[in-house]
């Protein structure tokens, strides 16, 4: 008798329900440039290589590929930042994994090209790094290059090996 008072108790009492309200933020802009998907520049051949090239050199010659951008309005952003996001290498930070079942030791390093004699390339670091450009009304070309390195390990040992490979990077760009 005592559980079903306590049973019919448990079933008329009042829940309590509390509220609580969520807020969302945001922004919408416009942004300064399109991406011209139409411009050649998004593959980037490297074509037959040496494996003692990586031996004697550490590394390929650079191959430009561009970002071509169009209907920029600098009224809303004077500068871009491109940063490249993707699969980082387990020997080399910074650098793109080769997508092959049969090259070992070697990765994609990416560069931002200025045309300055001084320091005509500069470094980007996969998922970590930006280069900055400045933007002119219109159209703009974004000029990068391209290479493969060997890792330190691989040339040491001598353990670079062969084969096709392909690899897959994704670029982001920033107006600040």
């Amino acid at each position: 008798m005592r559980l079903l008072a306590l049973l019919g108790m448990a079933l008329f009492s009042s829940s309590s329900l509390a509220a609580v309200d969520i807020n969302f933020h945001g922004e919408v802009v416009s942004e300064p440039c399109e991406v011209d998907i139409n411009a050649d520049g998004q593959d980037v051949d490297f074509g037959t290589i040496a494996i003692k090239t990586f031996y004697a050199e550490g590394r390929s010659e650079s191959k430009p590929f561009s970002i071509n951008l169009k209907n920029c309005d600098i009224s809303i952003s004077k500068t871009v930042l491109v940063s490249f996001t993707g699969t980082e290498d387990g020997e080399q930070t910074g650098y793109l994994s080769l997508q092959s079942a049969k090259v070992k030791g070697l990765a994609v390093g990416l560069e931002s090209v200025s045309g300055d004699v001084q320091s005509p390339t500069s470094f980007i670091p996969l998922n970590n790094g930006s280069a900055k450009y400045n933007l002119n009304q219109g159209a703009n070309s974004l000029k990068f290059s391209a290479f493969i390195k060997a890792s330190s390990k691989s040339i040491a040992d001598h353990s670079i090996t062969e084969g096709d490979f392909s690899t897959t990077a994704e670029f982001h760009l920033e107006y600040p």
